[in-house]
């Protein structure tokens, strides 16, 4: 006997949680439904009982209309006290969850804001710099200073110091009592994850411009004959390109001061990679507008082909800079410059020329140059 009983309680039970969950309205107007899940087409009339099941995320309703299950638009159903609930619980929800997400951004733009005050404070107090350990025997790259450069290796479990991070560049840049320089981002490992997070959380400007300031101080405390080797470094890797076949190491060349005709100038930098004195460099190639398509000459004879001239006398491994602005070109379109060819005077009387494969393969190197790179050749090559 106890047996049936509970047995009916638990029917009786479910029955009354299911019809609870329900709400009874009738349908307003007549029209068209769709029966669920089949979405089979049925007729709906004004006035007919149906059974409201739920609210779906896209506005309808699954309510059961002559024991079927079907899905109607509000338009449909006679707005009730239980069918206003059910509307208006979903639309609380849908608020509460807005609340809700914008408590959690603004709890985490305040943490990554006080994760950043502290890392510019270390920086204002030049002490800017974590426990890490490297993970692997890993050489430092040049990537931001190719001055710097150097045979020696951190290794395996060696302690360091990380001073810099970018996600962008895959860098670390870390220092120790012996060595300095950049590595691997997935190369060391800092011991403190919140140490992570300020160091990325650095704007990027203030994040650099201190990474140069540790650099500067590194350099400083190594031993001359480690610097001497890094030049000589650098100077090897330099000639091993000369031997490649390029006389100059282009650093930048682009048109500049485009007046209102459309006069053009071409800017021209780069670095003499022999061993001899340069008398002078003539630089061809033609202009290409921001859709990269070549444009000519507005003026008569049209030409495409722009030649640009450098008198200056370069020392070997010294640098030039020169905008040639006795073009007689004309286009307010140009963007850009392609070298095609370059001949080159030595004061010994010799010469070098350049094929236009060989000047492509130049402009893609240049082009290739980080933003460290291009600002070491620029600002700090003497």
């Amino acid at each position: 006997m106890k047996r049936i009983l509970f047995f009916l309680f638990l029917v009786f039970g479910g029955f009354c949680l299911n019809t609870y969950a329900q709400v009874e309205t009738v349908s307003s107007r007549s029209g068209y439904m769709l029966y669920y899940p089949s979405m089979e087409r049925g007729k709906i009339k004004k006035g007919e009982r149906l059974i409201v099941l739920q609210r779906l995320d896209n506005g309808n309703f699954i309510v059961i209309y002559h024991d079927r299950e079907a899905l109607v638009d509000i338009s449909f159903l006679k707005v009730n006290e239980g069918v206003y609930r059910l509307i208006r619980t979903k639309e609380l929800m849908q608020e509460q969850d807005k609340e809700l997400q914008a408590y959690e951004d603004s709890v985490r733009n305040a943490y990554r804001l006080r994760l950043r005050e502290e890392g510019l404070q270390k920086i204002a107090e030049k002490n800017l710099a974590y426990e890490g350990t490297i993970l692997k025997q890993t050489a430092i790259t040049p990537i931001r200073d190719k001055a710097y450069e150097t045979k020696d290796t951190f290794e395996k479990d060696e302690k360091v110091q990380v001073f810099y991070l970018s996600e962008e560049h895959k860098l670390a840049g870390v220092f120790n009592d012996r060595l300095y320089g950049y590595v691997n981002i997935e190369d060391v490992e800092i011991e403190e994850e919140r140490d992570v997070k300020v160091l990325l959380s650095i704007p990027e400007e203030d994040r650099n411009n201190y990474a140069d300031y540790v650099v500067e101080q590194q350099k400083q405390k190594m031993e001359t004959v480690i610097q001497a080797q890094m030049d000589e470094m650098l100077r090897n890797s330099l000639k091993q390109m000369y031997k490649n076949g390029f006389p100059i190491l282009l650093v930048d060349c682009y048109p500049t001061n485009i007046n209102m005709v459309g006069h053009v100038d071409i800017y021209l930098e780069y670095i003499n990679l022999s061993g001899k004195a340069i008398r002078s460099v003539t630089v061809t190639g033609y202009l290409n507008d921001e859709d990269g398509k070549t444009v000519a000459n507005e003026i008569s004879p049209h030409n495409k082909n722009v030649s640009c001239r450098d008198f200056n006398e370069v020392k070997p491994y010294g640098k030039s800079i020169r905008t040639c602005t006795e073009l007689s070109f004309y286009n307010s379109s140009a963007k850009s410059f392609v070298i095609t060819g370059v001949r080159i005077q030595y004061r010994d009387g010799s010469s070098a020329v350049m094929s236009a494969a060989k000047c492509k393969e130049m402009m893609n190197i240049s082009q290739k140059y980080t933003p460290e790179e291009k600002r070491f050749y620029k600002e700090r090559w003497l």
